[in-house]
């Protein structure tokens, strides 16, 4: 009879656990998304959108992106940061990499004019800006 009791508390012990239910996390990150009809988006808005999908698109972004999900276990994946308000004179910085609890670890950096819609990839070691195609022509050859 006191084993009997012993495994139901242990299993009462085990059954309890305090994670938070996959579903309830979703449905708390798609109300921070949520927009009300009323609520317009500005063009700084519009403008990230088109970067982060037009970045995304690029094949070493999404490499880069299936790395850090499978190095998280699919807890995250590449993350962009705009460190510039949007001004027609001036490129916009962006930076993409690896967004954790502590840090934002760049991985690449871009160079985004507003206008056009033209993507330079800053080059660190060199310390230039390399137009987009150049870079991946560069990056294929190493």
């Amino acid at each position: 009879m006191k084993s009997i009791l012993i495994m139901i508390a242990i299993l009462l012990l085990f059954s309890c656990n305090n994670e938070p239910k996959l579903t309830e996390q979703k449905t708390s990150n798609q109300i921070d998304n949520i927009r009300t009809p009323n609520q317009k988006i500005s063009s700084q808005e519009t403008f990230e959108t088109k970067v982060v999908d037009t970045l995304s698109k690029l094949d070493f972004i999404h490499k880069k992106h299936l790395f850090i999900d499978s190095v998280t276990n699919h807890k995250h994946g590449i993350a962009f940061i705009t460190d510039s308000l949007i001004d027609s004179n001036t490129d916009v910085f962006v930076r993409a990499g690896f967004n954790g609890e502590d840090r934002f670890e760049t991985h690449y950096q871009f160079y985004i004019n507003p206008s056009t819609m033209q993507i330079k990839v800053y080059d660190a070691i060199e310390d230039v800006q390399i137009p987009l195609v150049d870079y991946i022509k560069k990056t294929k050859r190493e």
